[in-house]
């Protein structure tokens, strides 16, 4: 795939030559990036060079993708997105020829339907859990799990979206006007697009489109943001993000690949995950478990208006209709709407973190 460049700069990493494209196209929310966190992965593991990919390895990127958590339109998408960014390498002079172009026709991205979740007892989820060492991946762990959120979502996260009834609030700015009546809350805001600025920093990726939502949340999963920012490092940004980093380039906001690399490495720790298989538990795997689990666990008697699955929907952020607003934006005085989440989202810490340690931490800050 290589060529002797005639316009393009000298380029020295895949992230570089990444960064030249999008830049150079004024490329804002595109979904290049997406595309780009699963082949930067897949290279990693693999341990190839994108600059020496052949069909060969085209097609161990496809079946790669196949066994990831996203559908076979978004497979093809994300495939077709790489092809247009070799293609335009090419008329520059980069490359020879596009194996992507030339392994599309032989490509089979036919998904088996109805596929199968690992499933994965609450019991080994606890001791799994309970094993963490590191503070980031807890907390990134634990938030997906207990609240069905995306991974783009929690990255995207800023300390406005979180509304705690906790001492550690006095180090964080006032909540948005979404979720300012409503504490222990976590606010999603689908107006966050990749390459755009957002709350005063351009992001690298983005949330779902009109998927805008309050989602409660319960006791642990309060305690563990509380206990995460307690120890956060400060930061230049004006969107003070959630999850930002403690050493180099302390106080950015971590990347996707970041987190989702941390989050595989732990399933793979617990023999959860796979290359070569399927059944593999990702973070996107986390929205299927919560999913399942609130289904589960919520009585219908405890909704008061609609089903237990037209509830977890509007909270996942799948629908786009008035139920959605009533369920997660519209509160009002319906306390049942959080209620029914807090008291039916399993515990995932066997061990609870203790409060005086926020307050002291709260104290050093």
């Amino acid at each position: 795939m290589r060529g002797e460049p005639n316009n393009v700069p000298e380029i020295n990493s895949t992230e570089e030559l990444l960064e030249y494209y999008t830049e150079t196209r004024s490329l804002k929310g595109n979904k290049i990036q997406f595309a780009w966190n699963y082949l930067d992965t897949f290279l990693s593991n693999k341990e190839y060079e994108f600059e020496d990919m052949e069909e060969t390895e085209v097609n161990e990127f496809a079946e790669f993708l196949k066994r990831q958590d996203i559908t076979q339109k978004t497979a093809e998408k994300y495939f077709s997105l790489i092809s247009q960014l070799v293609n335009w390498y090419i008329v520059r002079g980069k490359y020879d020829y596009n194996p992507f172009e030339m392994a599309k026709d032989e490509l089979n991205f036919e998904y088996s339907k109805g596929t199968i979740k690992r499933e994965v007892q609450i019991e080994e989820l606890r001791e799994a859990i309970s094993n963490i060492k590191r503070p980031l991946v807890l907390t990134f762990i634990v938030l997906l799990l207990k609240t069905g959120i995306r991974s783009g979502e929690a990255i995207n996260l800023d300390y406005r979206d979180i509304h705690l009834d906790h001492p550690i609030s006095e180090v964080m700015p006032i909540p948005r006007k979404e979720i300012r009546q409503k504490p222990d809350t976590i606010y999603i805001d689908s107006s966050v697009n990749e390459g755009e600025i957002s709350n005063g920093e351009r992001r690298t990726c983005s949330n779902k489109e009109k998927s805008y939502r309050a989602i409660p949340i319960d006791r642990e999963t309060k305690n563990t943001l509380a206990w995460w920012i307690a120890m956060s490092s400060p930061t230049s940004s004006e969107a003070e993000p959630l999850f930002r980093k403690h050493n180099f380039g302390m106080g950015e906001r971590y990347r996707y690949t970041t987190l989702w690399s941390l989050f595989v490495e732990w399933s793979q720790e617990n023999g959860w995950h796979e290359w070569e298989g399927d059944l593999n538990v990702t973070p996107h795997w986390t929205r299927h478990w919560w999913t399942t689990t609130l289904r589960r666990e919520i009585d219908e008697e405890e909704v008061q208006v609609g089903t237990v699955k037209s509830y977890v929907k509007s909270l996942r952020g799948d629908t786009g209709n008035d139920v959605i607003d009533l369920y997660t934006q519209d509160w009002g005085d319906q306390r049942w709407i959080g209620e029914v989440h807090r008291n039916n989202v399993p515990n995932l810490l066997t061990v609870g973190l203790p409060e005086d340690h926020y307050e002291s931490l709260t104290q050093q800050q």
